[in-house]
């Protein structure tokens, strides 16, 4: 497949991680400018996971099985696209919308609510895109450049944060004056962003429509034999998951299926190829740390480095302190995203040097530091601004999760996408086995939305110990790489950024 292809496709993951910079660095301290608490500010959050849990799965099955026109996976970027546009403006525009609709003495509340219910339309709209891109990758890439086009999934990645950490860094009213709040500013370039990306990626990739076939066929067997539905032999096309049109064949329905469908469920999980679990439980502990640090990053900054108060009204000291911090923790996104863009380039030569489970193993030793120093990093009582050295310090500390990010980004998705592929059964329905590898990602952020309550509650609000916590699933995580050798990599040829195929 031509490499210019390859980064169309990948190129939507900037749009997308653009929003999530703009949620992650806006989206905590706008809702506590709001009104909500440091304990219930998590809960909010749990838009992330839910999404995750109900509607990748959803939205997995639903393209497995999607007979448009445009193929599978492109109907859902689409969607999912306008709906997030949407979420972005109707979360930035709360205040001025409530103050629209109802009188001042209730506009705050309604605010508050309608910042709530948009952040759930975007994680929930966010992931109906972000699903089905993996899927589309996993479908149009073949296995030998799989790994380049994660790879270039971790560039965007870098670059989308980069995007939306200097966007938040920058007092973007003074440069586009028609905006009246730097956050209006933000997400909707954050919207005009994404919609391009998208359109760019849908335009450039060419997928095979699906549609209903008679028959179950059996993917990747050159000439097997297949069974009517009425279980009577069949003869498949040349390439057995065709029709001889060319058009991608939707497996049998469920209920030609013997086994009941809780009894299919369970055999089919256990069916799934080993290396998917190994990844699932890596990524279980890496998503415990990195939730912990999208939730609270910034305000870490303001209230822990800066000691500054979110909570209090704007243009009061505390709060201008706060801000100043904010500002700083997008200034260490926007280092993140440097660093991932130049790890993810570096990557797939690492991964062919080193192997996967050094570099695995690496990533996950690093968030972990990152996060366990967080309590140390603090300011002193009467300072005017904290140190340059500690201002430096907390940059790099953020910075460097770029390397986690550029691998979690790449890594597992690769090593997953080749697990499913090396079985033609479940190599048919990627889209969905992808998003109930999702749920790696989803289950640990409702495991911190919930615990971080309690922990806030024994360590007097210092969000400083949720990161901590954070950073000790982190470690975990590197042990489970290095005991359950995930090294799927181990002697197979690996395509480079910048080499072509013949």
């Amino acid at each position: 497949m031509p490499e210019w292809r390859i980064v169309a496709c990948a190129l939507a993951m900037c749009g997308i991680q653009v929003c999530y910079a703009a949620q992650i660095n806006m989206g905590t301290a706008e809702l506590l400018l709001l009104g909500i608490s440091e304990r219930a500010v998590s809960l909010a959050w749990l838009a992330g996971p839910l999404s995750g849990l109900i509607v990748q799965p959803l939205v997995g099955y639903a393209s497995d099985s999607c007979t448009s026109a445009l193929g599978r996976r492109r109907p859902f970027l689409i969607a999912g696209s306008l709906f997030t546009a949407v979420a972005l403006l109707l979360f930035s525009n709360a205040t001025a919308l409530a103050a629209y609709l109802v009188p001042e003495e209730r506009s705050m509340r309604v605010a508050l609510v309608i910042a709530i219910l948009s952040f759930f339309l975007l994680d929930f709209s966010i992931q109906a895109i972000q699903a089905p891109l993996r899927a589309l990758v996993t479908d149009v890439v073949p296995r030998r450049q799989r790994s380049l086009a994660n790879a270039y999934i971790g560039v965007f990645t870098g670059l989308g944060n980069l995007i939306g950490g200097l966007l938040t860094a920058l007092k973007l009213t003074a440069l586009i004056p028609i905006f009246q709040t730097d956050i209006q500013a933000l997400f909707s370039i954050a919207a005009l962003v994404l919609i391009l990306t998208v359109a760019i990626c849908v335009f450039v990739t060419t997928e095979t429509p699906l549609r209903a076939a008679g028959y179950r066929p059996v993917a990747g067997v050159a000439g097997a034999e297949d069974l009517n539905y009425d279980g009577s032999p069949q003869r498949a096309s040349p390439t057995s998951n065709t029709d001889l049109d060319g058009s991608l064949l939707l497996p049998a329905p469920p209920q030609q299926e013997s086994q009941s469908t809780w009894v299919s469920l369970v055999t089919t999980l256990k069916g799934i190829p080993r290396p998917f679990w190994q990844v699932f439980a890596v990524q279980l502990c890496t998503w415990v740390g990195f939730f912990t640090l999208f939730v609270y990053v910034n305000t870490w900054v303001g209230r822990n480095v800066y000691l500054g108060n979110g909570r209090d009204p704007r243009g009061t000291p505390g709060r201008a302190t706060f801000e100043k911090g904010v500002k700083l923790g997008g200034k260490g996104n926007a280092m993140t995203a440097v660093v991932t863009l130049a790890y993810s380039l570096a990557l797939p030569r690492l991964l062919e040097r080193f192997g996967t489970t050094f570099v695995y193993a690496f990533s996950q030793v690093v968030e972990a530091a990152c996060l366990l120093c967080a309590p140390l990093l603090r300011g002193v009582p009467g300072q005017v601004e904290p140190s340059v050295e500690l201002r430096l310090a907390t940059v790099a500390d953020i910075g460097l999760f770029g390397i986690v990010w550029a691998t979690t980004m790449g890594v597992p998705w690769t090593l997953v996408g080749n697990a499913l592929d090396s079985d033609p059964w479940y190599a048919q329905r990627v889209g969905l086995f992808t998003t109930l590898f999702n749920a790696s990602q989803s289950f640990p952020q409702l495991i911190v939305a919930f615990a971080a309550p309690f922990i806030l509650s024994m360590v007097q609000n210092d969000i400083a110990w949720v990161m901590f916590t954070g950073g000790i699933c982190a470690a975990l995580g590197a042990l489970l790489v290095v005991f359950l050798r995930v090294d799927v990599f181990e002697g197979e040829e690996v395509a480079v950024i910048g080499e072509e195929e013949d």
